[in-house]
């Protein structure tokens, strides 16, 4: 994806976030029960934990990564702050995967005529920046990034 048409798309996921935010937060029931036994302290900070995530997405879209800092500052927002478990983000995190990217990537399809190439390019980097976010995909060889990349076209979008 060129500078341009990332910026095109970024600009459009930007309107998408509250959208993408309000749909997350509504799965919750389904993807997470457990969220029903939440306190308000507890339901904020997951809140602002998705929140960061998806609002950490745009520019992972415009620069292809984030720096240094915005990396931190994500974490920290993404792990309330050092107060939620890592099984709690990990969980957050794949609601963010599972219905937020396609969110995002529905909306981008119909108001910036997301390709299908181009979808698989978000989900992957989206996937990556998540695995990031949680510790668990530092620096992996090339070889590795090929292998899961030809799991993932073999196994399709996640949800349609």
């Amino acid at each position: 994806m060129n500078a341009d048409r990332r910026a095109e798309l970024a600009d459009a996921l930007r309107r998408l976030l509250p959208a993408a935010h309000r749909a997350v937060t509504d799965s919750w029931p389904d993807l997470l029960p457990v969220s029903a036994t939440w306190s308000g302290a507890a339901t904020k900070r997951a809140r602002a934990s998705v929140k960061a995530a998806l609002d950490g997405i745009v520019p992972l879209i415009i620069q292809g990564d984030l720096n240094d800092q915005a990396w931190e500052r994500t974490r920290h927002l993404v792990h309330g702050g050092g107060h939620a478990g890592r099984e709690e983000v990990a969980e957050l995190l794949r609601s963010v995967r599972v219905v937020g990217v396609e969110v995002l990537a529905d909306g981008l399809e119909e108001h910036a005529g997301l390709t299908h190439a181009e979808r698989w390019d978000l989900q992957r980097e989206v996937s990556a920046y998540c695995d990031n976010l949680l510790g668990e995909n530092e620096e992996l060889e090339q070889g590795a990034y090929s292998e899961t990349f030809a799991e993932l076209e073999r196994s399709g979008p996640d949800i349609r």
